[in-house]
Order: structure tokens, then sequence, then C-alpha cells
């Protein structure tokens, strides 16, 4: 759940291939970020500590599958990082397999292109066809089902995504096709869908990487949903009602998805499928609605308090042996970091980043990431005194 980069010109290296690079504009968006780092070599053997217990033989192959495909298609993860099934914080994460000096952290550890998110540009280009072809339909005088509301409907607007606020903007009354649905349910649908390619979808090895279960609140067993609440004391007061809102209208957008989509596919997907793919969304992604994104390895990476934001930043990269003109090219980068110092890691320590978005509020983190993180609470008590004006007694 995150994104950075590099901040200087040079050389980005890879096992694989060496681009040279001019850094020519830095933005902070959506995708990506781009970063140079020094010369990486191939992979030492790696000694793991008695705290640092190797993932089993399924997260060692997620890894492996993600790796290879990040740094196939001119990304970079450093070969002293590992996901692991037993991080510090409690549950699967990115680790130290090997001690990385603060040298070694003032370059980013973490380099994903842009072109490997899965964004809301690649949903509506998947369902524009559809569309269209919906429309054909309806104009022949065979209508497809409308995208009714659905129970909860408009309660996505209440769902804010980690960094970037509200998760379903609400539609026109009169839309239509895709634009009927907020961006959390295109994008939901096309994970779902990639989901059920298997092996055939481009996305196959970050789509093996996300959780059978997405952490969302709303998605929370009932005993584990109770436990979590309890733990938050008086924050979380009302907060259950919240929640079967929220699910009430997560389901009522997939439902819709559904209908107006399911007999169109090339796969079968049922409400569930799309289900899923929506908490993925709501959990995981980047961005602002309407533009979202989900971030491959980025978003295994957990969240501590101090932690960076992933950052991205655009390079201008000149092939040395096609001589082809330069383009630009962006990148996400994550590098160690604490309150803004580089953080060197000795074996077995983690990899973070902030899901703590400015302004955040703690019931939508809840609701999205099933957690409150401090910060929020902090800022949001801060906000409070403001919110209610002078007081008299």
């Amino acid at each position: 759940m995150g994104s950075r980069s590099v901040a200087s010109g040079g050389c980005i290296h890879s096992s694989s291939q060496t681009f040279q690079t001019s850094l020519r504009v830095a933005r902070p968006k959506l995708v990506v970020r781009a970063s140079t780092v020094d010369v990486f070599t191939a992979p030492q053997a790696q000694t793991w500590s008695p705290a640092l217990k190797p993932a089993d033989s399924a997260t060692r192959a997620v890894e492996r599958s993600l790796r290879e495909w990040i740094t196939a298609h001119g990304g970079f993860i450093h070969t002293s990082i590992r996901l692991t099934d037993n991080a510090p914080c409690g549950c699967r994460g990115v680790v130290a397999s090997s001690p990385l000096t603060r040298e070694d952290v003032e370059d980013p550890i973490l380099v994903v292109p842009e072109n490997l998110y899965l964004t809301t540009d690649n949903a509506r280009a998947f369902l524009r066809p559809l569309d269209e072809k919906i429309q054909r339909s309806s104009s022949s005088g065979s209508r497809s089902a409308p995208a009714s509301q659905g129970p909860g409907a408009g309660l996505l607007s209440g769902l804010k995504l980690p960094l970037w606020g509200a998760g379903g903007a609400r539609r026109p009354t009169d839309a239509s096709g895709s634009q009927a649905l907020p961006a959390v349910a295109q994008l939901g649908l096309l994970v779902a869908v990639e989901r059920a390619r298997g092996d055939q979808s481009f996305w196959a090895p970050y789509i093996q990487s996300l959780p059978a279960a997405p952490s969302c609140a709303w998605a929370m067993p009932p005993q584990q949903l109770k436990a979590a609440l309890v733990a938050l004391g008086p924050t979380a007061e009302g907060w259950g009602a919240a929640v079967e809102r929220a699910r009430a209208g997560v389901y009522g957008r997939a439902e819709a998805a559904v209908r107006m989509y399911g007999r169109h596919l090339d796969v079968e997907l049922d409400v569930e499928d799309v289900v899923w793919g929506m908490g993925q969304v709501l959990s995981r992604a980047y961005g602002h609605e309407p533009d979202l994104g989900l971030a491959p390895f980025i978003d295994l990476c957990n969240h501590t308090l101090g932690a960076p934001r992933p950052r991205g930043m655009t390079l201008e990269e000149a092939p040395e042996a096609t001589g082809d003109p330069v383009r630009e090219v962006s990148y996400a980068v994550v590098e160690s970091s604490r309150y803004g110092e580089p953080l060197p890691l000795a074996v077995g320590d983690e990899v973070y980043v902030t899901y703590a978005a400015d302004g955040g509020d703690p019931l939508a983190a809840f609701l999205n990431l099933g957690f409150v993180p401090p910060e929020i609470v902090l800022e949001a008590g801060m906000r409070e005194p403001r919110r209610r004006g002078p007081m008299c007694t």
C-alpha cells in the first residue's frame, strides 16, 4: 500500500539490464515513481537468524514469481529483502534477510515500474468494449438489467481508501455502464476477472500474492470483528453499525457489477468474487478517486508510525543499444527510513511504509484496513476541538 523512488540521475541497474537515465520530473501522483540505484550483483547466500524463519514453500513461490516479473519489466527488488510469513508485525511482511547498512539504504530497496500497476485506467479500458456491447444490445431491443444501486446504495462514499480519501464518489443518476459504478467497483471487478484468468493473466504474479481474505473490517468474521472493536475501546463506539452498512454497500455494488457485466465476461464470476476484488482495492490501492492503482510487491509492506510513504519520480531513459529516442518512464520507489532519516536494517528487521493519509478518518481507516493507524487517531483528536468551535462552561 504505497509508492517510492530514487532522487538523483544516473543508472538504474538490475541483474539483467542497465538503463541510462536522467532525472526529469518528480511528480507525486498515483502510479509510479522512478529511482536510480547502484550496481546490484547476483544474490549472495543468505544467512537466516533464529528470529527470521524461512517462508513456507507457497510464499517463496509467490515471492520468486513477483521478483522475476518485476525485474523482467525493468524494476528492482534488493537481493537482501525477502517476503516472510513471520514478520515482526506478526503476519506476512517484507524483511531484511541480510544486513543493510546506512549506505545501502540511501538508495531505494524496491523499484516498481508504473506499467505493472493494476489501475482504474486498465479497468475502464477493459469495460469500454463491454459497455459498447451492452449498448448495442439495448438499442436492438434486448435490454440488459440496469446497474441498480442495490442495498446500501451510496455507502461507498463513506469508505475512504488509505492515502487519498473517498473510495466511491457519487455518480450522476443518469449514468450508465461502467460510469454507474464507482472506481472501487470497476477496479474490483477487473481484479476478480484477472484472478479467474489464472496464469493467462498478465498480472498473475501479482494476483497470486493477494490474500485469500481482505483485511477490511466489513470482511471480518463476527468474532474477529468483535475482538477488533473491543481492542479499540471507546474510539469505536457505534462502529458496529457502520461496519454493517459498509458491508451492505460493498455487496450492493458487487451485485450491480455482476448483474451488468456477468454474462458478457469471458470468465465466470459471482458476487463473492467481485466482493473479494473490491476488498483488495479498498485495503491496498493508492491514488485518488477516480484514479486508483494497486502496486505489486509494494503493498506487501506493512504499516508503522514514522515510516515513509512510497513516492514516485519520472525519469528520462535513453536505451543504449537500440538508439531509440529518450522516453519518460515512471516508477514507484520504497526506501527504508523512519521520520525522514535512512534506517539501516538488521537481519529480520521489517521494511515498513505508512498507510496514514493527512486528514484521514479513523472509522474509514478501520473499514478499509481493519485497524486504525495511531497517527490518524492523534490527528483526528487535534482536529476535533476546531470542529466544535468555542465551548462555554
